[in-house]
């Protein structure tokens, strides 16, 4: 019987990509439409589920998403818009703190986050929420990360992520046709087996360095106050996605690849308060991480140069806004 699926689009999370690639794990008879960007429960997608069908997720590294999400804001969306944080600036990372703070800074013509996307939590908003990647609006207060866990379990078909592009094409093919094909089997690409993955497409060609290694740790620990319970959610999709991997009989994703990415979830999502649910609910130790002299001395050094950084962005603005006022009075 011909599935219908419709995939719920977090922007810069490979959404573009993943419905064109998914036709070549789909049967012909099957059907991918998106939700334009809007939550699993919005109208879009309630309207597009009315005839039956199934939502689809991918899930991305909470911190990257948001990171992304503001590189493509600042050089794609609003590149031509002169009081976007960071507008001019040679480091890509330039502006984020601004940034991070758009739900304050909100004016009659920019609104929240200058009218770009709203990147406060934006996954745990698309899983539980009917509003749009503009507004955190749509999700009640009281939703906690156990009902949007819940609703990750009950409403989705299949949860996929960015950091397991082609494990999670094998996964939806798996749902679609029960078969796995040889080259999603781990290790099987290559000159001993020989089996070749389909190609797989890019919407977005970036012309910047979207990598958070070169970000200072003083701006990325701004960008986590805007994802502390999508970092949780994502622990959630990780249980589920290795759940559904074992249902296939399948070894998809290799050991190490998926250690690897426990271990940086872990990294984010595992604070005091957080620790004892991480413990009970998914059977995982948070790392005790113990900073050195000389990282606390690093940190310290980049944070003194963002502050001076900061001060002369804001000295620089106010001398052309004197120079501007000093032409109109002359």
């Amino acid at each position: 019987m011909p599935q219908r699926w419709v995939f719920v689009h977090i922007p810069k999370a490979a959404g573009a990509s993943f419905m064109i690639d998914a036709r070549h794990f789909l049967t012909r008879k099957d059907t991918m439409t998106g939700s334009e960007e809007k939550g699993a429960f919005s109208r879009t997608t309630l309207r597009k589920l009315e005839n039956g069908g199934t939502r689809a997720i991918l899930l991305r590294r909470p911190l990257q998403l948001v990171y992304s999400q503001f590189l493509y804001c600042k050089h794609v969306l609003k590149g031509k818009v002169k009081d976007f944080p960071g507008h001019g600036q040679p480091e890509a990372w330039a502006g984020v703190k601004e940034w991070s703070k758009g739900a304050t800074k909100v004016t009659a013509e920019r609104g929240p986050f200058w009218k770009c996307y709203d990147p406060r939590n934006i996954q745990f908003r698309f899983v539980v929420g009917e509003g749009s990647a503009l507004t955190n609006k749509g999700v009640s207060s009281k939703t906690t990360v156990e009902d949007a866990s819940r609703k990750l379990d009950g409403e989705f078909g299949f949860v996929g992520f960015v950091e397991l592009y082609r494990e999670s094409l094998c996964l939806l093919g798996w749902r679609a046709t029960k078969q796995v094909p040889s080259y999603c089997r781990c290790g099987a690409e290559g000159p001993l087996f020989g089996a070749k993955f389909p190609p797989t497409s890019t919407t977005h060609r970036e012309a910047y360095d979207s990598s958070l290694d070169n970000v200072p740790a003083s701006v990325q620990a701004s960008l986590k106050k805007l994802v502390e319970k999508d970092e949780m959610l994502y622990l959630h999709g990780l249980f589920v996605f290795e759940r559904a991997v074992r249902e296939t009989g399948a070894q998809l994703v290799c050991p190490g690849k998926m250690e690897g990415l426990w271990s940086s979830a872990l990294e984010d999502a595992c604070r005091p308060s957080t620790s004892q649910y991480i413990r009970k609910h998914y059977n995982k130790t948070c790392p005790v991480v113990r900073k050195s002299l000389g990282q606390k001395a690093i940190e310290a050094v980049e944070a003194v140069v963002e502050h001076a950084l900061e001060v002369r962005t804001r000295n620089d603005r106010a001398m052309r806004h004197l120079k501007h006022v000093g032409k109109k009075i002359s």
